[in-house]
């Protein structure tokens, strides 16, 4: 199934983490608000997708949920400017 939303960006954090073989991977969060700021959350992007997002300005995302055996998902797809006309 397709997810498409508007989010509000707050902050970046870029952070780090070891794989289970003790390997060190990146991490690229996004903090964001929705809805006249009722709603306030983080999802976890690319780093080509964290690079496009700016602090403080209105992106849509496009994403896949995605159910595993580990559980569930949204794998970000995509990410553009919104027009300016969408409500959050």
């Amino acid at each position: 199934m397709l997810v498409h939303v508007l989010l509000k960006i707050l902050s970046k954090v870029e952070g780090e983490f070891s794989g289970q073989d003790g390997t060190k991977h990146k991490s690229y969060t996004l903090n964001f608000t929705q809805q006249d700021d009722e709603i306030v959350g983080k999802i976890s992007v690319r780093e080509e997708l964290f690079k496009q997002c700016e602090k403080g300005k209105t992106y849509e995302f496009l994403g896949e949920y995605r159910t595993t055996s580990k559980g569930n998902y949204i794998s970000w797809l995509a990410v553009k400017p919104a027009n300016g006309g969408e409500k959050l």
